[in-house]
């Protein structure tokens, strides 16, 4: 192959200019034992909830090398996505245990927020998680993904790629990518289960390129060094979360995440957590909101992040008129709500509007009782109802 660690340079080099924000190559490697039964316990626990494909040959979603023997390389990919809201939250100073009762003093939950304003504003609003305000970043970087491995195949001797196999992952694949995040020094997993990088917080799609290409010279990789940073004595994000998902730090529990119940649950929404989910029409960022390391994020860079088709919050009234699946499918076509379908956006809707008890909503409210053709819909409608009518 010639020079390996002037390829590494340049496809390090290259993944940048592509737009990625964190990048490092890696042997291809089993993971820590440890780490391995981090996720085997999880899964034991039943925290996946109904999300199979998780359940799905667990001992290669663990190994690397069990679901890809022949692969020699990793090449671990970070974007930052975040992006300013309206109003940013205030986040703690302190991660050590000093006394932060400025924060304790300022911070509102954004579901206590949204029922302070919703007097002063003339249509009441479902927040939407950051990560989705902007275009479905699966299909984003994918495309990044294969102009990469595109660059590789163009710089490496033919001989090389005859039989090589290329992999590309974005948050799908069957690999534990957030403990290989680490392992390429990009962060440290905080109590939120979520990937903390000093730099951007926790504002972070990764992503994975696998190869049979044997990138680096053997022998020549080295432990990062480690950075001595991570939670401190904060339980900020344990404390925030409404219903407790986090059940015990560095545990997140699916079945009773905002995140899962809105997105990944493709059924009803359990009556027990829906006055839990507040103002959240789809997705959650609670427990990202609060962590200090996410005070002084960056802005992305990238465009397609930015707020388009979904954006920060989106008016219920006009996401509960949404009748047939063609108009749904049009109004959000590019947006990585398509997933849940209008069946599951409009469920949530019903809840954040019950939640909210904005008496303007009833009317679309009862138009969904009555005429919606999902079964999923009008369930949720009649609670949203009762709820505004303050029924049991």
């Amino acid at each position: 192959m010639g020079n390996k660690k002037f390829l590494e340079d340049k496809i390090i080099n290259y993944a940048k200019e592509l737009g990625f924000d964190l990048v490092k190559i890696l042997p291809a490697q089993s993971l820590d034992e440890n780490l391995q039964k981090s996720f085997y316990d999880w899964i034991y626990f039943e925290y996946a909830g109904d999300m199979e494909y998780m359940k799905k040959e667990p001992e290669k979603r663990a190994d690397l090398l069990k679901k890809f023997p022949d692969a020699k390389s990793i090449i671990v990919l970070g974007m930052n996505y975040f992006m300013e809201e309206k109003a940013s939250p205030t986040c703690p100073n302190d991660l050590f245990g000093r006394k932060d009762s400025f924060w304790r003093g300022k911070r509102e939950s954004s579901f206590a927020k949204a029922t302070a304003d919703k007097k002063e504003k003339e249509k009441a609003e479902g927040k939407v998680a950051r990560y989705a305000w902007g275009r479905d970043y699966h299909k984003v970087i994918e495309l990044k993904l294969k102009k990469l491995k595109e660059f590789i195949l163009r710089n490496v001797d033919s001989g090389e790629t005859q039989n090589d196999i290329f992999k590309m992952y974005v948050d799908y694949g069957p690999i534990l990518e957030r403990a290989y995040a680490v392992k390429a020094g990009f962060g440290f997993i905080g109590r939120n289960t979520c990937l903390i990088t000093k730099e951007f917080g926790s504002w972070v799609f990764l992503a994975e390129l696998i190869t049979n290409l044997e990138i680096q010279e053997k022998g020549e990789r080295k432990e990062d060094e480690k950075d001595h940073f991570g939670c401190g004595n904060c339980v900020q994000c344990l404390q925030v979360c409404p219903t407790g998902a986090l059940e015990t730090p560095y545990k997140l529990n699916a079945k009773k995440c905002i995140s899962y119940l809105t997105i990944e649950n493709k059924g009803s929404i359990p009556e027990k957590s829906r006055p839990l989910i507040g103002d959240w029409l789809y997705g959650c960022d609670l427990c990202q909101e609060v962590c200090p390391y996410n005070a002084r994020a960056k802005a992305t860079k990238e465009p397609d992040f930015k707020k388009q088709i979904l954006g920060d919050t989106q008016i219920l009234k006009d996401v509960l008129s949404i009748r047939t699946d063609q108009e749904f499918r049009q109004k959000f076509a590019g947006s990585p709500v398509i997933r849940i379908k209008r069946k599951g956006l409009l469920r949530n809707a019903c809840v954040v509007a019950g939640n909210l008890k904005d008496r303007s909503l009833l009317p679309v409210l009862e138009e969904c009782l009555k005429k919606d053709p999902e079964p999923l819909i009008r369930e949720h409608a009649k609670w949203g109802i009762r709820k505004i009518n303050n029924e049991k």
